[in-house]
């Protein structure tokens, strides 16, 4: 359910699974209105980190494909389209289509732009979320002093207290925020990574390359602004 209270004080209390504790730190976190959601969209647009859509990277690869697929392609498309509706489940289909990903994102530029988008959004996502959506902090240390919670006049938390937070505590604090503006309910646990693949087939898609291109656990007063 999507919070419909945006005020601070109907903020959330968000502490990482891996710390709980009595004075483990404590990220106060609330939903934004409809119209801070969409800025908050809008920024990561702007910052070339907006969302990649399934349908534009089905798009961008099926068309490397074609492009560098040769007598290969029939089967790269049928990858593609079985990794698309979630019925790509052969292990030697799944390296090679792979291993066929692997070549796109070094000489298809449509497919190599789509992937520095979605890189760019994982990593901007979690901090732009929580500079907009942390309303406060309780335990936060930073050189064995209490950090005190501010915001700029942009009403967004400062970048230099930013700068001060564990990447980790940051990062996970920020992915929370996000979720709380789209209906996330319980957190949710890391997956595990998949076990190493063994040696990929080589496709020969031999078509020229167009050009292209920790914190201390210290008790501290709450602060909430």
């Amino acid at each position: 359910m999507i919070l419909t209270n945006t005020h601070p004080t109907a903020a959330i209390r968000y502490t990482p699974e891996w710390l709980k504790g009595d004075d483990a730190p404590v990220f106060l976190l609330r939903a934004g209105t409809v119209f801070e959601r969409e800025m908050m969209e809008a920024s990561l647009t702007a910052a070339q980190a907006g969302t990649v859509w399934p349908w534009e990277l089905y798009e961008a690869i099926s068309s490397g494909f074609t492009q560098f697929g040769g007598e290969f392609v029939e089967r790269l498309l049928m990858l593609a389209e079985a990794a698309q509706s979630g019925d790509l489940e052969d292990e030697a289909d799944l390296r090679d289509y792979k291993q066929a990903l692997k070549i796109l994102g070094q000489h298809w530029p449509a497919y190599k732009d789509l992937m520095k988008q979605q890189a760019n959004r994982n990593v901007l996502l979690p901090l732009e979320s929580f500079r907009r959506f942390c309303v406060g902090w309780e335990n936060i240390t930073h050189d064995g002093a209490h950090l005190i919670f501010a915001k700029a006049m942009d009403q967004c938390v400062t970048e230099a207290l930013l700068a001060k937070l564990d990447p980790l505590l940051l990062r996970g604090a920020g992915l929370r925020a996000y979720n709380l503006q789209y209906g996330g309910g319980e957190e949710k646990n890391s997956v595990a990574p998949s076990k190493s693949d063994a040696d990929p087939v080589t496709l020969n898609m031999g078509a020229k390359s167009p050009a292209g291109g920790s914190s201390e656990k210290t008790a501290t007063k709450k602060t909430r602004r």
